[in-house]
């Protein structure tokens, strides 16, 4: 639903950005030039930001299906390096070996490579996808950041202030509190189960990169996300550094800007 809703705002402002006859699509977008008044400016920068944020949420998702195909390939992996494990002590084993046995073995032994090689072709195809969808994204970026050339930056361009955030799986909620200077980001966090610590990284046309380094672990994951069009939100992935505390390895997050009293 929300990739429909940023559809049907790229349609609308690219409606009332570009000529008639012209078409809405982001290869559209990317062709226009830039000798434009300030309204008809605006109004494309709007299209090109929907645009930019409906790419970067199939970017993510494309991301999130990777890693279920990796973890899937690693699963098979595993299974196939213990099967193989089995049917060598069986061979070399002291006690008779017997063709049903073996047989039996060898059977799960090709299952589980099929298995893996299915998975593996899975994480090559996604990964084109992946390479389509960075080659988009990066397109768009490159063409809002020539509309907005010489232009002062808005407010909704920082990510200074309070953001309510949302850890996945899990359903792990806190508090960021941020502070940006230039590019440079710094901030503290408190999360669901008493973590706290401090938060470091950066905000480059529009990507919100941050390092979580723990009161109690140190230096324990790393988030990468965007920056939603409005600026009210950033919805992104995290890895864990450090799993001593049994958390999930990754996942995604969003984070919802709080509104300053």
């Amino acid at each position: 639903m929300r990739v429909l809703a940023r559809a049907s705002i790229v349609l609308l402002a690219a409606g009332l950005a570009l000529p008639a006859g012209t078409g809405a699509g982001a290869g559209a977008l990317l062709a226009q030039p830039l000798t434009m008044d300030s309204d008809a400016n605006a109004a494309a920068s709007t299209a090109l930001g929907a645009s930019l944020d409906v790419e970067r949420d199939i970017l993510l998702g494309q991301q999130e299906v990777y890693r279920q195909a990796a973890a899937d390939r690693d699963a098979a992996s595993r299974r196939l390096t213990m099967l193989l494990a089995e049917f060598d002590a069986i061979v070399q084993g002291t006690g008779p070996v017997s063709s049903e046995t073996t047989g039996a073995k060898e059977k799960e032994i090709s299952e589980a490579e099929s298995r893996r090689s299915a998975a593996i072709a899975r994480c090559h195809e996604v990964l084109g996808r992946i390479l389509a969808a960075q080659e988009r994204v990066a397109g768009l970026e490159k063409k809002l950041a020539s509309l907005r050339g010489g232009q002062p930056r808005l407010a909704k361009d920082t990510v200074s202030g309070s953001w309510r955030v949302l850890y996945l799986p899990g359903n792990y909620k806190g508090l960021f509190a941020l502070r940006q200077s230039g590019t440079i980001l710094q901030g503290v966090y408190q999360l669901d189960g008493g973590w706290k610590g401090s938060l470091q990284g950066t905000f480059i046309d529009g990507r919100v990169y941050l390092q979580r380094i723990d009161s109690k672990l140190g230096r324990s994951s790393e988030l990468d996300g965007y920056l939603s069009s409005d600026g009210g939100s950033i919805r992104g992935t995290w890895r864990n550094y450090n799993l001593t505390d049994g958390g999930t390895s990754a996942g995604s997050w969003t984070a919802s800007r709080q509104q300053e009293d």
